[in-house]
């Protein structure tokens, strides 16, 4: 059950307990914190209902800017997302050790007397804590501002708060360690679905943008056109020039078909000399010209290879599609095979 906002003259709240301990109707399940966000406001609630103060906040601070990330406010004019000058701030001489952390008198700190802060907003008492990041760097502050001064005994109330927000600290350095360690992850398994040379998707990565075709047609009852192309000249490069020039070969083609293929395609070499295309959204009757239009790329930049598409509609499948553009490929090639015979 969340505390009850107070003034610094009221008491807090607490629950009656008789013999059989907190009666049943206060229980409440106990669950984790849904991120850091949630835990900070449930910190924040939690000091203004014990010790009061206008104002309690967790912010973050980026170069020369303080930023307020959660706020829980019963008056003091600074909401969450506000974007106050750090070197202003009381935060500011607090983390340099020129203040103390709790100041019931603040006014009567020179630190704090002297701050610029002062200009904008009327600060009779401040708490801060700061919250540090997985590497012991400074992240932001737990901190709290009341424009009336507050007794003497708020000072006693600072283990509290350092607990509080050393709590918060580790919960901080958890979750963006566990955030690395996924990018991470995303990023190896986005790796492993790339090819290491042209940069393009390799055949497990065109596996599952097949997949991923399949199930956006199904869903939206659209189609799309699969092409899949062979280099005619890779082998003899290798062998004439060597393997580099081969590289260059493969290369220069990877750079033509991303250049005439749409943001949403997808391009993919699935082989050593096999590429395989798919255009979204692309009807059987755009499937002659958008190969013609690959083979004319291809061909002003000097790159020889067979060709062959076929659309994905109605009751088929994108994988089916794949087959049909791969059979009409290979009578490509052995078509112009025969042109070169003949």
């Amino acid at each position: 059950m969340e505390p009850t906002s107070q003034s610094p003259e009221q008491p807090p709240v607490l629950a009656v307990a008789d013999d059989a301990g907190v009666r049943g109707a206060d229980l409440a399940p106990v669950g984790p914190w849904n991120g850091f966000a949630e835990a900070a406001d449930g910190v924040l609630a939690l000091l203004q209902a014990r010790l009061g103060m206008e104002l309690w906040a967790v912010t973050r601070v980026r170069e020369d800017h303080q930023e307020v990330l959660v706020a829980r406010s019963t008056g003091f004019p600074i909401p969450a997302g506000a974007v106050l000058p750090w070197a202003e701030s009381y935060c500011a001489r607090m983390v340099a050790g020129a203040g103390p952390r709790v100041a019931p008198r603040a006014r009567r700190e020179p630190a704090y007397a002297a701050a610029e802060f002062n200009a904008r907003f009327k600060v009779g008492a401040y708490v801060g804590v700061p919250l540090l990041d997985e590497d012991g760097r400074l992240f932001g502050t737990l901190c709290a501002l009341s424009s009336h001064e507050q007794p003497a005994t708020l000072a006693a109330e600072l283990p509290l708060v350092e607990l509080l927000a050393r709590q918060l600290s580790t919960l901080l350095s958890k979750e963006r360690l566990a955030a690395e360690r996924s990018a991470a992850a995303a990023a190896a398994y986005a790796l492993a679905e790339r090819d290491g040379l042209t940069g393009l998707l390799n055949r497990r990565g065109w596996d599952r943008a097949v997949e991923a075709e399949e199930q956006r047609c199904a869903r939206h009852g659209t189609s799309c056109a699969v092409a899949v192309l062979d280099l005619d000249d890779l082998k003899a490069v290798n062998d004439a020039r060597g393997h580099e020039a081969g590289d260059e070969l493969l290369l220069l083609t990877a750079k033509l078909l991303e250049t005439a293929s749409r943001p949403p395609d997808h391009v993919a070499r699935i082989g050593g000399d096999e590429f395989a295309l798919i255009a979204t959204e692309a009807a059987a009757d755009d499937t002659a010209a958008w190969t013609a239009r690959l083979q004319r790329t291809l061909h002003a930049a000097g790159v020889a290879a067979s060709i062959g598409a076929a659309a994905r509609e109605g009751a088929g499948t994108v994988r089916a599609a794949w087959r049909v553009a791969d059979d009409a490929m290979y009578a490509d090639k052995q078509a112009r095979a025969g042109s070169h015979r003949g």
